[in-house]
Order: structure tokens, then C-alpha cells, then sequence
């Protein structure tokens, strides 16, 4: 076990501790109960694996994960915004923990029992394991050549798992789109951490593609998509 798949599991343990001390909680008060629990434990989680080793890239990728999601909620209420956060950062740190091959974080929508999830959803899950197989790839790459290993191994990877329905992620608008934003985000960023801040705006649209399939899977298929941990 590495030391990022160590903290993981404990980023995991916190996630689920947070949002079960934040479900006792009225609507407006959840997302502070749940930074409140969250955050010192990752903090602590890091700092005791780590020791300083590596410690600011991951915190930097485990903070902008929480960023981006709290920034993609949507809800007409607090607590309706809480839930679409809790969603959107669960499978963003779903997918980080695939990048370390390990189950990480995993919401409770996928518990859910029913019918195989619509097309949709499958085109979503590919493109989630595309991303993974390409972060893996480029956080193993030198500095400057993370964005074109990245770019190389995703096309090749979305040609595969789609089975060559598509011949790479410029085949997919929104993808395309997603990416170049992602790459927009970095232009004011030091070399060193243009890469982490592209990989986590991309994750976080990717996790946002994967909460709205699933709740229109879980729609159709009569279920709450709900983000958040069943006991």
C-alpha cells in the first residue's frame, strides 16, 4: 500500500464521519458540520502519513476536489445544495481513488438496486474509467510532460472502453469542452502544479456528468439519487 492509497482509505473514513455527523444536523447547518468533521481529519490524515513528503500536492488535490464541488452544487435550498455537493466531491474522490487503483469513496447511489442503468450511464462510466486510466498514466510522467502523456493515453483510452465508438475525447463535445476548460484553469498556475489543478477540474466534471446520469438512472428507475452514505 502507498502512502497516497493510505490516505485515501483515511479521506474515505472522514468523508463518511462527516456526513454522518452532518445528517443529524438542520438543512442550513450541514455543510458547516461537515467541514467542521472533514477537514481536520484529512488535515490530520496527511500530516501522519506523509510527514511532509508530498504532503502539498495531495492536500492541493484533495482541497480543490472539496473547491470545485462546493462551487459545481446546485439547489434551490441548503440543504437540497448540500446534497449536490455531497455527490459531486464523492465521486471526485471516487475517481482520485481510482487513479490509485483502490475502492476509495463510494456514494450511495451506487447501492442502489434496480435495472441496468440507461445508456447514458454506460457512456458516463467509460469516460470515468478513460480519465482514471490517463491520470494514472500522467501523474507517473515528469513534470513537463504530464499534459501530453495525459492527452495521449485519454484518447487511446476512450477508443478502447467505448469499443471504438469513439475515436478519442475530442469525439465528445462536452468532453472536449471540459478539457479545455480544465486547461484554462492552470494558465496562472506554477509548472508544478498545472497539472493538479487541470486533473481536479476535470475530475470535477466528470463526477458532475456521473451524479446526472445516475440520477436520471435513479429517476427512471424510481429511486432517490441523493448524494451521501447509506448506514
Amino acid at each position: 500500500t502507498t502512502e497516497e492509497q493510505n490516505v485515501m482509505e483515511q479521506v474515505n473514513n472522514a468523508f463518511k464521519a462527516a456526513v454522518a455527523a452532518a445528517a443529524v444536523v438542520p438543512g442550513p447547518d450541514k455543510y458547516k458540520k461537515f467541514t467542521d468533521t472533514y477537514i481536520p481529519d484529512v488535515d490530520r490524515a496527511i500530516a501522519d502519513v506523509f510527514k511532509g513528503s508530498n504532503a502539498s500536492t495531495f492536500t492541493a488535490k484533495i482541497g480543490m476536489a472539496q473547491k470545485l464541488a462546493y462551487d459545481s452544487a446546485d439547489g434551490a435550498t441548503p440543504e437540497a445544495k448540500y446534497d449536490s455537493f455531497i455527490a459531486i466531491l464523492s465521486e471526485s474522490l471516487r475517481i482520485i481513488a481510482g487513479t490509485l487503483e483502490i475502492h476509495g469513496v463510494k456514494p450511495a447511489t451506487e447501492e442502489v438496486k434496480g435495472p441496468i442503468p440507461a445508456a447514458e450511464m454506460q457512456a458516463v462510466n467509460q469516460i470515468d474509467t478513460a480519465f482514471r486510466i490517463a491520470a494514472t498514466a500522467a501523474d507517473a510522467a515528469p513534470v513537463n510532460d504530464k499534459f501530453t502523456v495525459f492527452e495521449s493515453a485519454f484518447d487511446k483510452a476512450i477508443k478502447e472502453t467505448t469499443g471504438g465508438a469513439y475515436a478519442g475525447y475530442k469525439f465528445v463535445p462536452a468532453l472536449e469542452s471540459a478539457v479545455k476548460k480544465a486547461y484554462a484553469a492552470t494558465v496562472a498556475e506554477a509548472p508544478e502544479v498545472k497539472f493538479t489543478v487541470f486533473e481536479a477540474a476535470l475530475t470535477r466534471t466528470i463526477a458532475a456528468m456521473c451524479v446526472a446520469a445516475k440520477g436520471a438512472a435513479g429517476a427512471s428507475n424510481g429511486t432517490d439519487a441523493a448524494g451521501g452514505y447509506k448506514a
